[in-house]
């Protein structure tokens, strides 16, 4: 059976659109560089750390998402 491939960068900017917020207002309440917090949207990989500070700005659990998707 082959393996779905997941890109977390595109799970967050969908969140984002749901709540309508920008991937700005997201880099913003980090505390991040708007440009480069995009660019690394744009990655297929994210940290575990990483995806869970965004899930917790946005108050969403992107492992549990992903757990979905997998099965």
């Amino acid at each position: 059976m082959e393996e779905k491939k997941i890109h977390i960068g595109d799970l967050i900017k969908e969140q984002l659109a749901l709540q309508k917020r920008s991937v700005n207002w997201l880099a913003e309440e980090m505390g991040k560089d708007g440009s480069n917090f995009s660019k690394q949207l744009k990655k297929c990989h994210l940290g575990t750390d990483l995806i869970t500070q965004i899930g917790k700005v946005l108050n969403v659990n992107f492992f549990e998402i992903i757990g979905k998707m997998k099965n």
